[in-house]
């Protein structure tokens, strides 16, 4: 098997279990192992390589897709560090969009605190069907998804 490794042995050093690791395969993260002749699957060291590639991709937020397109990109050829650049913007834009939404949401919030806080409907017996604070929100309140 010279430096290939069973892929109990590469879950482990990577942390993850086995039907991960078959699964990247089946997605096309990585090639198709060797097989020895019990047809248990050897993973070289390259492979071993781009798992650990994959897993840090992953880990920075890159889909299953973006980083097919980006391992489909380098096997044709091609420096695909500029497609990485070019999806790292798109990330950290998609970003910046959630943190104004968010923040907007935080402020809704934060006055329908305050209203709240110092509205003396929450107390008082009235006619709600269960809760005045919630059923008097108009519709322009942004909400969380």
């Amino acid at each position: 098997m010279n430096n290939n490794s069973l892929v109990g042995m590469v879950a482990k050093q990577l942390g993850v279990s086995s039907q991960t690791i078959h699964w990247y395969e089946t997605q096309g993260l990585i090639p198709p192992p060797e097989r020895t002749e019990s047809g248990y699957r050897v993973y070289q060291p390259s492979t071993i390589e781009q798992l650990r590639f994959v897993r840090k991709a992953l880990g920075i937020g890159f889909s299953v897709d973006e980083i097919r397109a980006i391992i489909d990109a380098r096997r044709q050829g091609n420096q695909p560090c500029e497609m990485v650049l070019s999806l790292l913007q798109k990330k950290i834009d998609d970003v910046n969009s959630q943190i104004e939404t968010l923040i907007e949401v935080q402020d809704d919030l934060k006055r329908l605190q305050k209203k709240w806080l110092t509205s003396p409907s929450h107390s008082e017996p009235n006619t709600a069907l269960i809760c005045p604070l919630i059923e008097e929100i108009d519709d322009s309140i942004k909400k969380v998804e």
